[in-house]
C-alpha cells in the first residue's frame, strides 16, 4: 500500500484504499486499505497523521463524528469501531447480536450513533460515553 504522495499542492495522490472520508472541516482525511488499516492525513501537507490498526480486513464504513474528534470503522462480519482521531486510539467497539452490520452513521449534534443489519435492526449508541 502506497501511504501518500504529494503531486502538486492541493492535490494528494493516494493509493490502496477502500473506503475514504473526509473530516467535517475538510482538513484531513481518512482512508482504509484492503488489509483493515486505517490512515488520517492532513489535506494541505499531505502529512500523515495517524495510523488506525484495529481491523484485520475490508473496512465497509467509514464515517467523522460532526465534531470531527472521532471516526466510525465498520468492517464485513466485524465489529463498529470508535477511533480518537487526536491520539489514533480505539475509544470503543460496538459489537452487536449480528456481525451483518452493514452501515454506521453518527446523529446530526455528534451525541448519537447507529448502525444498522441487513435484518433491519438498528441499534443506537450514546456517545457522550466516549468522551468518559
Amino acid at each position: 500500500m502506497t501511504i501518500a504522495e504529494s503531486v502538486s499542492p492541493p492535490q494528494l495522490l493516494l493509493t490502496g484504499l477502500s473506503k475514504v472520508a473526509w473530516s467535517p472541516d475538510g482538513s484531513l482525511f481518512v482512508g482504509w486499505s484492503d488489509d483493515g488499516v486505517g490512515i488520517i492525513w492532513d489535506v494541505e501537507s499531505g502529512e500523515q497523521l495517524k495510523i488506525l490498526e484495529g481491523h484485520s480486513y475490508n473496512v465497509i464504513n467509514v464515517t467523522w463524528s460532526p465534531a470531527g474528534n472521532w471516526i466510525a470503522s465498520k468492517k464485513v462480519n466485524g465489529p463498529v469501531i470508535i477511533w480518537d482521531v487526536e491520539s489514533g486510539e480505539q475509544l470503543l467497539t460496538v459489537e452487536s447480536h449480528s456481525y451483518r452490520s452493514i452501515n454506521v452513521t453518527w446523529s446530526p449534534n455528534g451525541f448519537m450513533f447507529a448502525s444498522w443489519l441487513d435484518d433491519g435492526i438498528v441499534t443506537i449508541r450514546d456517545a457522550n460515553q466516549l468522551a468518559e
